[in-house]
């Protein structure tokens, strides 16, 4: 394959990555993980994106589901589902955490469920952290 060819193709396939990036980051809320209150599953400085159409009244939550939700103080947490109250509501809590969480979330506090992690990217973003912190 020539030159030309290649630099044809390596053209398309970085505008179809930047599209893709630019749906991706609207259809989803991109979140960075800030504390370790989820390792060993997402990492700090991991990247996830949640699914704010995965929930609804028909498609509820599921025990084990990692999900967003945001408490009555306005914060955003990313949680496992552990368990749902005979009102329905539910009871998370972070996989390192020896706790649950605060107090039971209803549906509509839930933002989506994590969809995609990325873990490998940690490092770096931690890296990049302790240098703005300095």
């Amino acid at each position: 394959m020539d030159t030309k060819k290649l630099l044809k193709y390596g053209d398309k396939l970085l505008t179809t990555l930047i599209i893709l990036f630019f749906i991706i980051t609207i259809l989803f809320k991109v979140r960075y993980i800030q504390t370790g209150s989820m390792k060993p599953t997402l990492q700090v400085g991991a990247v996830v994106y949640v699914n704010p159409f995965s929930y609804s009244e028909s498609r509820k939550p599921g025990i084990g589901d990692v999900a967003m939700y945001r408490s009555l103080t306005g914060m955003e947490y990313i949680h496992r589902i552990v368990d749902v109250t005979e009102d329905g509501k539910y009871i998370f809590k972070g996989d390192n955490n020896s706790t649950k969480d605060f107090s039971p979330v209803p549906l509509s506090n839930i933002e989506g469920k994590v969809v995609i992690e990325v873990n490998f990217i940690a490092p770096v973003v931690r890296t990049i952290r302790h240098l703005e912190d300095n």
